[in-house]
């Protein structure tokens, strides 16, 4: 399993040199992780 921890935190600081909220970046960070879980767990787009 590959540790995530570093691209997070290099979203999170991009992010937040770009001028967004901490909680839009939590908000962007939770979304993406839940496509990727769908994308794990065999999910479709129907």
């Amino acid at each position: 399993m590959t540790n995530i921890t570093p691209s997070i935190d290099r979203a999170l600081e991009t992010y937040l040199r770009k001028g967004y909220s901490r909680e839009w970046i939590n908000q962007r960070l939770q979304a993406i992780q839940v496509r990727k879980n769908w994308r794990t767990n065999g999910a479709t787009g129907t």
